[in-house]
């Protein structure tokens, strides 16, 4: 029976949701700039710039941070295993010579 980490679990759903939220965010930039185009006149966008504005600049930030957040989230995760491959690329030598003088002795 495997044992899963539950924090890595955790860590995986909160990956996904981070992308689904950007990806939704995306997407509805993408049909409602299509549907300003091609189907409100344009006295009713005069009137909804404001509105607009604000709908656009709160989604791309939600986009830009989501990619900052996984940019930073790689990095680390690159780091940690770096870290871990020194460290056991330390210690590995060190316990194959202690086995040897063990068995030796």
């Amino acid at each position: 029976m495997e044992m899963t980490n539950p924090r890595f679990d955790e860590n995986v759903s909160k990956r996904k949701n981070r992308r689904r939220m950007a990806w939704v965010s995306l997407v509805s930039m993408i049909v409602i700039m299509f549907l300003l185009l091609f189907f409100v006149s344009t006295e009713r966008i005069q009137e909804l710039i404001p509105i607009i504005d604000t709908f656009f600049v709160m989604l791309s930030s939600i986009v830009g941070a989501y990619m900052g957040v996984a940019l930073m989230d790689d990095n680390n995760i690159m780091r940690s295993h770096n870290e871990r491959e020194k460290f056991t690329n330390v210690i590995k030598p060190n316990i194959e010579e202690e086995t040897k003088n063990i068995t030796a002795g």
